[in-house]
C-alpha cells in the first residue's frame, strides 16, 4: 500500500508490501521507500516507521527523484500512450497488459507468451522512468521475437540505446 508518511516532520512516500521471504527489508528506489514485511516475523509497520525512523529519512533523502501524485486513469493513459508508441517504433504487439502492486524490487516484467506485467507503484514514478520500462519491457519481446533471448545482452543493449542512449538511461534510472 502507497501512502506519504510523516516522520520527524518529513513527509515520506512510502509502499509497504508483504512478503514470504524470512525476513523483511527497508530500501529507496527512484523516490519511494519500500517496507518489505515479512509473514515470518511479527512486527508492524507502525513499529518499523517508530523504529527505523532515522534510517527510513536517510534512505528517503539518498534519492533525488519526486514522487507523482496521480490517479489510476492518469497512469493507465500514460501507459497506454508509451506502449502504443513503442509497440509500432518496434513493430510488434504485446498479447496481455498486467498491472498489479508488487514489491518495488522490480518495476516491470516481460514473459516469452508476449505478456508484460507492470508494478502499481509505478504510478508515483516520474514519466520518464514510466517510458523507459516500458519500452524496456518491450526491448525484451524484441529480442525474444527476433534473436531468441529475454537476455540483457548486446542486442537488448542496442535496441535499448536507440530509443534512449546509455547516459539518458543511467540519468533516468539513478536515486541521485
Amino acid at each position: 500500500m502507497f501512502k506519504i508518511y510523516n516522520i520527524k516532520g518529513n513527509e515520506i512516500p512510502i509502499v509497504d508490501v508483504t512478503t514470504e521471504d524470512e525476513y523483511g527489508c527497508l530500501y529507496s528506489t527512484l523516490g519511494l521507500v519500500c517496507i518489505e514485511l515479512s509473514t515470518h516475523q511479527d512486527i508492524t509497520l507502525e513499529r518499523v516507521l517508530e523504529k527505523k525512523s532515522d534510517l527510513i529519512i536517510s534512505a528517503y533523502n539518498d534519492t533525488n527523484k519526486q514522487v507523482v501524485q496521480r490517479s489510476d486513469e492518469e497512469f493507465e493513459e500514460l501507459v497506454f500512450k508509451y506502449f502504443d508508441k513503442y509497440e509500432k517504433i518496434l513493430g510488434l504487439e504485446a498479447k496481455k497488459l498486467y498491472i498489479y502492486p508488487s514489491s518495488l524490487k522490480s518495476l516491470a516484467w516481460a514473459y516469452n507468451d508476449n505478456e508484460i506485467e507492470l508494478n502499481h507503484y509505478m504510478k508515483y514514478l516520474e514519466e520518464e522512468i514510466i517510458e523507459l520500462t516500458i519500452y524496456h519491457e518491450l526491448c525484451h519481446l524484441y529480442t525474444l521475437k527476433h534473436y531468441g533471448t529475454f537476455e540483457h545482452d548486446e542486442d537488448f543493449y542496442n535496441m535499448l540505446y536507440k530509443e534512449f542512449p546509455k547516459e539518458e538511461v543511467e540519468r533516468i534510472m539513478s536515486n541521485n
